[in-house]
């Protein structure tokens, strides 16, 4: 069997899965800023209120 080739085809695929979860992460963490930015609060008893 040609294992250097196994190995480096093994090493190419933990990089891809390592790539594919770092952006994911980070995807995320800006989809939760967008989320944050466009988020409701609730009003007080001091806003008038829209009819």
């Amino acid at each position: 069997m040609n294992y250097p080739l196994i190995g480096l085809i093994i090493v190419v695929a933990i990089a891809i899965v390592i790539v594919l979860i770092k952006r994911n992460r980070k995807d995320q963490k800006e989809f939760e800023h967008e989320l944050d930015k466009t988020e409701i609060h609730p009003g007080t008893d001091d806003e008038p209120k829209a009819l």
